[in-house]
């Protein structure tokens, strides 16, 4: 398994883009957390296989229809964080 994070920037808050992003991990079976930050950004946690995750980051940069996505930004950590399912966090 592979962690990594994910920045999503641009109109991210009140569309709908976390539940977005909890339902697409749910279908791909990935595992982590999703949660808005004070910047205006979505910052996700996530869990999974490397092809899990890719498809993910690319689900990121399209979004819900009522988002505009200017950037996400991705960062993979070394360490190992078990989680048992995605959540909706903050």
């Amino acid at each position: 398994m592979k962690t990594i994070e994910i920045t999503v920037k641009g109109i991210v808050h009140g569309v709908g883009f976390r539940y977005f992003v909890q339902r697409q991990a749910n279908v791909l079976g990935i595992h982590g957390y999703v949660k808005n930050l004070s910047s205006g950004d979505v910052f996700i946690k996530a869990q999974g296989t490397p092809e899990q995750l890719k498809s993910l980051v690319e689900i990121c940069h399209i979004g819900p229809s009522s988002s505009f996505v200017k950037q996400v930004i991705v960062e993979e950590l070394s360490e190992q964080v078990d989680f048992n399912d995605f959540q909706i966090i903050g």
